[in-house]
């Protein structure tokens, strides 16, 4: 078994140098070509993937979305994986 651990890819807080901690950005319009492009690789490169499992911040959702299409495989949304939390930011 395989484990690939994948971060999100662009958020617009990224783009903005935010500090994102658990605030909600969603993917840059940069972003949403990454995951296209990180869903191509990861459907060629490990066709055989089970199951995508995702922290329910709003970019590794999204971003884990376009992956598990690609793959034609479950998504699941887990807690566990949640952004720590890093004090107040904007969002």
């Amino acid at each position: 078994m395989k484990l690939l651990l994948i971060r999100h890819a662009e958020s617009e807080g990224n783009a903005g140098g935010v500090i994102q901690g658990q605030a909600e950005y969603p993917l840059s319009e940069r972003g949403w070509a990454q995951a296209r492009q990180l869903a191509a690789h990861v459907a060629q490169e490990h066709p055989d993937t089970a199951r995508v499992y995702a922290s329910p911040q709003i970019r590794a959702m999204q971003t884990a979305e376009v992956v598990a299409q690609a793959l034609g495989v479950t998504l699941v949304r887990d807690e566990r994986l949640r952004e720590y939390g890093v004090g107040n930011s904007p969002g």
